[in-house]
């Protein structure tokens, strides 16, 4: 804090500024928590931003003359008679105006912190927008303040606020998860998610328990990224031993959390297995296990915190509870659910037309019957949206006071500041409902945008408006893939609309500080535009096309991982990691053009087989019964279908299971007097390939190429035949995505 100018002594009641001096010192009680002196300097600094004014900080053992403006539960504060009420919630406060004095009190120091948050918010007309950068904060310029008759009481509509973790914005914005200067007032130790390796380590206790770790092809794992053996009662209380040094150590914990690394590395061991339900849907395969063992968890944890909670983890194969209804949740539980794959978040959860969702509504209400607290894990930050523009302020819009109606407790998202500005809009608005879930989210966004841009703020809101709209109105149901849903929304239609409104903006733009707000929007639609480039051409299996892409593909990504002051704040280096997402498309992109270079060079092909295919779903498994592999079999009502780019891109939304191929082509004498096979470059994820009726191929491996042969039966040159394919994927694409050729294997060439 700075040591603040001597007050007006005679300033009348009410005034904390007159014309540029200041008016009032701000008063906190002796030996103040980190939590006062941070409320003090939040208000100190805004005060002296907004008026150039330093207002004095005392303490209440000090004889303060004149206007205070008294900050927390002190000796001041109880002499005016403002004790906070018991039931004030501890993130409450009250901000009130009593004579020469404002009272700002919270029912807990950190609920004054937000007590001054809403001062400067709601009276003074600050605003936090953008989440660790000051460019996107909005503060007002003025001569004095002057703040009479107030009389405020707030209180959070949640007790989880997760959101701009690390970052003091997030408690400028009254979330309640831990700042850049201060620690979560809602704790969650060790961590939200994946704290299996925090609370168990495998490298501090493989070697002397490797039975705390999961049994893989017949011996225990090594590795790191393993699950623990949820049968073995051992590795549940060691579970429960690290979690109560935690409470032992820290007793206003409101949640210790558990949940396993990510990864499919599941133990294998008989009693395991025993746990497991079969025939059930794919996202509770490993849920009855799970639930098990977080209630033995629970069991040894009770022993020592009988009034611990306990936060377990539902993800992917156990995000929905167990089918077996004989296996009850523990009291001490309560559930993350996590909002994921094979979800949409395209759409409302609510939203009735959505099926995605209509399953994932199901999934909560059998949560809800095991009684469960709920919280959610979002992703207001989709990684594999690839940091572009995600316009989902509609869905928090519904969902968030939609959790508020069920009673659920809060939300955490994933979130980084390297791309607030692209995400801002999200991470604002869920901010301001978890809070507020009354909160007018129309008119937070359009001031928001008034405020940040100025007189470009209409064009900047048509501009999200678009974006916007393109999700509401599309028919696919997706949580994310940027290269695939991504380039479905982003239409060239679209990002020419987007960049009418940017250039509207910038016209309209009247300051230096708007105009260099709308840049960093600009930047993200230089990035959008560049990564659809690549979108649409990426899959192309031109030798001339894929360089092309490649090209634009690592100019990109070389760009933003080398200027960091450009992109910083748009694009995050998560993305472009060497190992993951676009840093892993980099790799795949150039290993695909090095094929494509070589079988250039080799001159194996001796046909493409691009045109004339035909295609049928088989949701219920029933193409080999019926025998569509015969060659006599009518596919005329078939539909027509592309090779090289997944059944996903081609109008089959996200569809998941089995689905058939046909062609007929003409058997050339060449080829079978040079000994050539068919190619496939690649068949996402498992495939049997039929020639003339006869199975002649099977092939497991979703991204690597597979050869069938060409000689088999009384196959003879210039005859016709049909060739089928047998397809099944089981998660995001599928189909045949890389091209089908005649080829000369290199041997034989």
């Amino acid at each position: 804090m700075a040591a603040g100018q001597p007050a007006i002594a005679d300033a009348p009641a009410g005034a904390l500024v007159l014309d540029g001096r200041p008016a009032a010192t701000i008063v906190v009680r002796d030996r103040p928590t980190d939590d006062l002196l941070f409320a003090a300097s939040a208000l100190q600094d805004h005060i002296e931003m907004m008026t150039g004014a330093v207002l004095p900080v005392a303490t209440d053992e000090q004889d303060v003359p004149g206007n205070r403006v008294v900050l927390g539960l002190s000796d001041a504060c109880r002499e005016l008679g403002h004790v906070p009420p018991r039931e004030l919630d501890a993130e409450g406060y009250i901000i009130r105006s009593q004579g020469r004095d404002l009272i700002i009190v919270g029912g807990s120091d950190r609920g004054t912190v937000f007590g001054v948050a809403g001062l400067l918010e709601d009276h003074l007309g600050v605003r936090w927008y953008v989440p660790g950068d000051d460019l996107g904060t909005c503060v007002p310029e003025m001569e004095s303040i002057v703040l009479e008759g107030l009389d405020d009481r707030r209180e959070p509509s949640f007790p989880m606020r997760w959101v701009g973790r690390g970052t003091d914005w997030a408690i400028l914005n009254r979330q309640s998860c831990y700042g850049a200067s201060l620690e979560a007032t809602f704790k969650i130790e060790p961590g939200v998610y994946h704290t299996q390796s925090r609370l168990l380590p495998h490298r501090e206790h493989f070697g002397e328990h490797p039975h705390y770790f999961a049994l893989i092809d017949g011996s225990r794992s090594k590795a790191g990224s393993c699950k623990l053996c949820y049968s073995d009662p051992e590795a549940a209380a060691a579970v429960a031993e690290s979690m109560a040094r935690l409470l032992d150590e820290d007793p206003e914990i409101d949640l210790v959390s558990f949940s396993p690394t990510d990864g499919q590395l599941w133990c294998d061991c008989e009693h395991c297995r025993a746990l497991d339900e079969e025939g059930v849907e794919p996202d509770r395969s490993k849920s009855r296990r799970s639930l098990v063992f977080y209630n033995e968890i629970a069991r040894y944890l009770r022993e020592r915190h009988p009034n611990a909670r306990i936060l377990v983890g539902a993800y992917n194969v156990y995000n929905r509870p167990p089918r077996d209804r004989s296996v009850r949740a523990d009291p001490m539980l309560s559930v993350i659910v996590t909002h994921y794959e094979d979800y949409c978040m395209a759409h409302p959860i609510a939203d009735p037309t959505c099926p995605r969702n209509r399953r994932y509504v199901e999934l909560l209400r059998e949560w809800d019957a095991l009684g469960t607290p709920i919280y959610y894990y979002e992703y207001y930050w989709k990684v594999n949206w690839l940091d572009l523009p995600w316009p989902i302020v509609h869905c928090i819009a519904e969902d968030i006071p939609w959790f508020h109606r069920r009673g659920d407790r809060g939300v955490y998202t994933q979130f980084t500041r390297e791309n607030a500005w692209t995400l801002y809009p999200a991470y604002y608005v869920a901010a301001k409902l978890l809070w507020d879930v009354d909160a007018d989210v129309d008119a937070i966004f359009d001031e928001m945008c008034d405020r940040l841009f100025g007189a470009g703020g209409p064009a900047v809101r048509e501009y999200y408006r678009l974006m916007e709209e393109a999700f509401i109105r599309t028919d696919l149901h997706f949580p994310g893939h940027g290269l695939t849903a991504g380039a479905q929304i982003f239409t060239d239609e679209l990002l020419a609309g987007l960049r009418a409104q940017l250039q509207r903006a910038r016209e309209l733009a009247e300051t230096d500080l708007a105009r260099r707000r709308l840049a960093k929007l600009e930047l993200s639609h230089e990035y959008t535009m560049r990564l659809m480039a690549y979108a649409r051409i990426y899959r192309s299996q031109d030798l001339e096309t894929a360089e092309r892409a490649l090209t634009t593909l690592e100019e990109l990504v070389e760009e933003v991982r080398t200027d960091r002051d450009k992109w910083d704040g748009v694009v995050s280096k998560t993305v472009v990691g060497r190992r993951v997402y676009l840093g892993k498309e980099l790799e795949a992109m150039r290993e695909r053009v090095r094929q494509l270079r070589a079988a250039a060079a080799a001159k194996t092909v001796l046909a493409r087989l691009t045109d004339g295919w035909h295609f049928r779903l088989d949701p219920e498994d029933v193409g080999v019964a019926q025998r569509w592999f015969d060659p006599e079999l009518d596919d005329g009502t078939w539909d027509a279908i592309e090779v090289g780019k997944p059944w996903e891109e081609q109008g089959y939304g996200e569809y998941d299971g089995h689905a058939w191929y046909r062609l007929r082509l003409e058997v050339k004498p060449e080829w079978l007097d040079r000994g050539a096979v068919l190619h496939f470059g690649a068949v996402d994820g498992r495939a049997w390939v039929y020639l003339n009726g006869e199975l002649i191929a099977e092939h497991d491996g979703w991204d690597s190429a597979f050869t069938a042969p060409l000689d088999r039966g009384a196959l003879r040159g210039g005859e016709r035949a049909v060739l089928a394919l047998r397809v099944w994927d089981g998660a995001k694409q599928g189909g045949i995505w890389k091209p089908v050729s005649v080829a000369v294997p290199e041997e034989s060439d």
